[in-house]
């Protein structure tokens, strides 16, 4: 626009809040507390499209990303150090469900 800030929006499916036990076998995301980075160890039921964002303590938005159909057992790491300490809420959405897990960056 004209005084040159940028107003691009990023769109997130929500879907249903809720823990998904069709798709999710197993989560766990560590280590909790965490310092430069965190792993997520997840096992899915069956292929799903997986699409995953990251908030801060506010809601704002972090970090986000699309995985595409996975299925199977799935680790990422996620790498911290830009972010500042603080509490942050991990999503995954797949199935128009979303599970939520919390962790505290130190």
């Amino acid at each position: 626009n004209a005084c040159g800030s940028d107003t691009s929006v990023q769109t997130f499916y929500a879907g249903e809040i809720g823990y998904a036990e069709e798709w999710v076998g197993g989560l766990s995301l560590y280590p909790n507390p965490a310092q430069s980075r965190i792993t997520l160890d997840l096992e899915l039921n069956k292929a799903v499209a997986l699409q995953w964002r990251m908030v801060d303590a506010q809601g704002k938005t972090v970090m986000q990303g699309i995985e595409g159909r996975r299925s199977g057992n799935v680790r990422k790491e996620f790498e911290l150090q830009a972010l500042p300490s603080g509490i942050y809420r991990l999503m995954l959405v797949a199935d128009g469900k979303v599970v939520t897990r919390s962790f505290v960056k130190l």
